[in-house]
């Protein structure tokens, strides 16, 4: 597709299908808008980096073994209501299944503000104006290593949401963090959601990323 300032040269039938999917008519005019939703694996509304700890977890004050981690059940309900291309998320380092022992391990990360490594990782974010980066609550502050990540994107120009799975800290420092971490980003919103609630949440957080997709 070649495009112009007041034209869209289509050169084939699949590219005139395509501009179909992607072009809708902006309401009261004769001119085309591009559609916020998920067109043959583009996602033109965002894409969503996050991790989720599954196994022994911290809920309602007690420590409790999640067979799918709170995180990973709050964007699920995400991709359902947005479509959006959705990035997990795998460090290299193999955290302790105990909770304890696992928490220890990530405040001395934090402390140091260490860049653990990942087993894969985004190169190219270029498609996306909007990111939703989601995880749980380490030290009031997302696991470092995704900071890891985002720091070796290039998210200048990027509309930037945080959603943080907690028991109690909220969204703690983690907006500032991001704003650190993403230099030429704007960090937009975020949306703290208590861990132990996040099955009862789910109209939230999905009204929440369709007000995302919609804006």
């Amino acid at each position: 597709i070649e495009s112009g300032d007041d034209c869209i040269c289509l050169n084939s039938e699949a590219e005139r299908g395509l501009c179909d999917k992607l072009f809708r008519m902006r309401p009261g005019s004769d001119t085309k808008e591009l559609i916020a939703e998920n067109v043959d694996g583009y996602v033109v509304m965002g894409d969503t980096i996050y991790y989720s700890r599954a196994g022994e977890n911290y809920v309602n004050g007690q420590i409790v073994s999640l067979p799918v981690g709170q995180t990973a059940k709050a964007v699920t309900y995400l991709e359902e209501a947005t479509g959006a291309d959705v990035f997990p998320l795998e460090p290299l380092r193999t955290y302790s299944k105990d909770y304890t022992a696992c928490t220890q391990e990530a405040l001395a990360e934090e402390k140091a503000q260490a860049r653990p490594g990942l087993t894969k990782m985004l190169t190219d974010v270029t498609p996306y104006g909007r990111i939703i980066v989601a995880g749980p609550c380490w030290w009031g502050t997302f696991p470092m290593f995704i900071f890891t990540q985002l720091e070796a994107l290039d998210l200048s120009g990027k509309d930037v949401y945080v959603l943080m799975t907690h028991e109690g800290s909220g969204l703690g420092h983690v907006m500032r963090d991001l704003q650190q971490s993403c230099p030429g980003a704007s960090v937009v919103d975020g949306l703290a959601v208590h861990g132990a609630d996040v099955e009862q949440e789910k109209g939230r957080i999905q009204a929440w990323g369709k007000e995302i997709s919609d804006s």
